[in-house]
């Protein structure tokens, strides 16, 4: 294995382990990690090597969120020069670390269901919302009507934050069938594939990004503007656990710029009307949200998990509406 700009691994979280970020309970110990293993060389599991400690530690490709899991996030001046690595034998690597409750065993870094990841191919990455009951197919809700209902399915952790407070216990978890689709060139193929879908449903469509998986990169969110702009019938809603980053904060621009046409809730509990500050700080960003069961503050309990409406084609209250959602627990 090599080391990063002269430093081993083990060096690294040493540093990470004696900085102002790691909790005093933990600081000064010896490396949790003798090393990393490359990103993907256990993807059989899934999963790399983690100690019992409140600090997780992910390998997430440079060209997936260079913006997320850069120096910006490193807000301890002794972490500056660890990122980004590189490795003689790899492609350029980022450390991304956060705060997350004591862990013991392996930490995932893929979907648990390996075998239900697909190339990306020439054509059905876009998925026909009558497929997935909680989704149907035609837009019958006020707002977007006549529309047909898409989704698209990543592969889930290889794309999401960290810090996503869902890590371990995934809705993906309960999806063994889903079909994954590994995220490398996947826009020129969703490309054409909207292009194709926009001259055969003349009132538009509707695309709902992710049932799994996240927005990876500031570049892969541009791409879903530039498809905004060439495509004025196409409309988006979704998810993001993003927060505190610069594709947060692309995703936010877009949500301001395509109001009518973009609508994605950040996960969190939260009332619309709060603003959330940026990690980097020049962002002051006021998202709509998606909140869990156990939210107690202004929101609506979904629809469609509560019986009152069939499935998100004929409510449509996540793209009208910025007021907070309530899903109950999966």
């Amino acid at each position: 294995m090599g080391k990063a700009r002269g430093r081993t691994y083990k060096e690294m979280v040493n540093a990470i382990m004696h900085s102002s970020e790691c909790d005093p309970a933990l600081r000064g110990r010896n490396g949790v990690f003798d090393e990393l293993e490359p990103y993907g060389t256990r993807s059989d599991q899934g999963s790399i090597p983690c100690a019992s400690t409140i600090l997780q530690f992910s390998a997430c490709n440079l060209h997936q969120a260079p913006e997320a899991n850069g120096p910006k996030t490193f807000r301890d001046n002794h972490l500056h020069h660890f990122s980004p690595l590189k490795f003689s034998k790899f492609f350029p690597f980022c450390l991304d670390y956060h705060r997350a409750p004591c862990y013991n065993g392996p930490m995932k870094i893929s979907t648990i269901y390996q075998k239900s990841i697909k190339q990306v191919s020439k054509t059905g990455l876009l998925k026909k919302g009558s497929s997935n009951k909680k989704l149907g197919f035609k837009i019958t809700s006020k707002k977007w009507t006549g529309k047909r209902l898409y989704s698209l399915t990543l592969v889930e952790r290889e794309t999401c934050p960290t810090t996503c407070h869902h890590w371990n216990d995934c809705y993906g978890n309960n999806m063994p069938f889903a079909h994954r689709f590994k995220n490398a060139n996947i826009d020129l193929l969703l490309e054409k594939e909207i292009e194709s879908l926009m001259l055969k449903h003349k009132e538009g469509i509707v695309i709902r990004l992710h049932v799994l998986g996240d927005f990876y990169s500031v570049e892969y969110v541009n791409f879903w503007e530039e498809m905004l702009l060439r495509h004025p019938k196409l409309c988006i809603f979704g998810y993001t656990a993003r927060k505190g980053d610069n594709i947060a904060h692309a995703i936010w621009l877009l949500n301001k710029r395509f109001s009518d046409r973009f609508v994605i809730r950040h996960s969190g509990n939260q009332e619309a009307a709060e603003t959330q500050s940026n990690s980097q700080t020049p962002f002051q960003e006021d998202w709509s949200y998606a909140a869990e069961e156990s939210f107690t503050g202004k929101s609506f309990d979904c629809p469609e998990q509560t019986g009152a409406l069939k499935d998100c084609a004929s409510c449509g209250l996540c793209w009208t509406t910025p007021k907070t959602v309530r899903f109950i627990s999966h």
